[in-house]
């Protein structure tokens, strides 16, 4: 058992934390989270060197210590009490086979392109392309990587919306095929 896991928290200016973590590598610094990065001086990495089901016991016992914003009972961001994610995540058998049944289906469909989610809702609600079933085609993202023009200053979109609007697509998913090496040609 390697013991490269390690608990980390993201702090409010005032010092108090919005978010209990864990992890290993980069994750603490990682634009890959649902709460807003803080600067890397208001990252605090709680304890290190851990197991695995240590850092899960250790991150479950701060959500706990801190309480959660959702269930009104602390100050934290995070929506569970911590133990979940993706590194030893267990599944059962099951729900793998299911999975990989769904995921080699979409591969021999041709909709591997599509894997990235833009087809299931987002958070919101909203599909991520019409009709939950991809509309385009490789063409069409060929097309799309050739008209987009990226916005000249932050906060423009340049023509990203008239795409997304064009082809049925929401603007983030506009902005990953038009940087896609496989449709720049």
């Amino acid at each position: 058992m390697e013991n490269d896991y390690y608990t980390y928290a993201y702090v409010r200016k005032d010092g108090t934390p919005y978010y209990i973590g864990r992890g290993r590598g980069k994750r603490a610094y990682s634009n890959n989270h649902r709460v807003k990065l803080p600067p890397k001086d208001r990252i605090l990495i709680l304890k290190k060197d851990l197991s695995f089901s240590e850092s899960v016991q250790h991150e479950v016992f701060m959500i706990a210590v801190f309480g959660r914003k959702d269930n009104k009972t602390g100050i934290l961001a995070n929506l569970t009490d911590g133990g979940e994610g993706m590194w030893g995540h267990i599944q059962s058998p099951e729900h793998t086979q299911k999975i990989s049944a769904g995921l080699t289906k979409a591969w021999r469909e041709g909709r591997h392109h599509d894997m990235t989610g833009g087809n299931n809702p987002n958070k919101d609600g909203h599909p991520g392309e019409k009709n939950g079933r991809s509309k385009i085609n490789d063409q069409d993202r060929r097309d799309i990587a050739r008209d987009y023009i990226p916005g000249k200053k932050e906060g423009h979109n340049g023509n990203c919306s008239a795409l997304a609007e064009k082809y049925g697509l929401d603007m983030s998913r506009i902005r990953r095929i038009a940087r896609d090496p496989r449709w720049i040609s």
